[in-house]
């Protein structure tokens, strides 16, 4: 389980994921970080890779695609999810015989900085991907975790805005996922990518502890507020 987010703003893009990995293998869970994120500068594609073991394998051959910027949005759609598809069957561990030895279903958030239709989720199966447009942003992973509604309700298109007035939003989101659940979900991974740059802005720790300081901060003071509780001293 993962929890990522793509957000599309009026300069570029913003991707943010968590950092952890979980494994399964009865009667023992263990789990590390990993990273989520992947991008080429050449093609200017980034993927953040939700799944198992086969997931990030996928996502690092899938960035070097080559898609026109010219490419409608049907032609698009084909060609991500037709990669993806033989990608996986790439990738998935096989038996003696060549078949699959497993059926591990995986979803990609995928960027595109050239392309005008810039945001997709693409999955195995194809049940998994999403072929309408996304406007201002796309969630992958965790459907279930509830921090989503941070972006649900305070970003929609038409008014999006710059990328950088975006990033606390995504830092936000994540973390806030990770808090919701543990278990799953923990760490950030976090890029901008202007339009128009040949290389996305990569987050440091440093960084990334700042905006989980404000995060904190944030949910003290939605606490305080709706409790009606005396505010914290400073």
């Amino acid at each position: 389980m993962t929890l990522q987010l793509g957000l599309l703003g009026t300069d570029g893009l913003v991707i943010a994921s968590d950092q952890n990995a979980c494994f399964a293998d009865d009667p023992i869970r263990s789990s590390s970080t990993s990273p989520k994120i992947f991008w080429d500068t050449h093609r200017g594609i980034v993927c953040a890779a939700s799944g198992d073991l086969v997931a990030p394998l996928v996502a690092k051959d899938l960035v070097k695609l080559e898609i026109s910027a010219a490419s409608p949005r049907d032609e698009v759609f084909d060609i991500l999810q037709r990669s993806v598809e033989e990608l996986w069957r790439t990738h998935v561990p096989k038996k003696y015989n060549g078949d699959p030895d497993r059926n591990p279903s995986i979803s990609l958030l995928v960027g595109l900085t050239a392309n005008p239709h810039h945001l997709w989720r693409i999955g195995h199966p194809k049940v998994a991907s999403g072929a309408a447009g996304y406007l201002d942003k796309i969630h992958n992973g965790d459907g279930a975790n509830s921090a989503k509604y941070f972006t649900e309700r305070f970003y929609k298109h038409p008014q999006l805005l710059p990328i950088n007035d975006l990033v606390f939003l995504a830092a936000h989101t994540i973390i806030e996922g990770g808090r919701l659940n543990p278990t799953m979900v923990g760490g950030l991974e976090l890029l901008t990518w202007k339009f128009g740059e040949r290389e996305p802005k990569l987050f440091s720790d440093q960084d990334k502890r700042e905006l989980t300081d404000r995060s904190d901060r944030l949910i003290e003071a939605l606490r305080t507020s709706i409790f009606s509780l005396p505010q914290p001293r400073t």
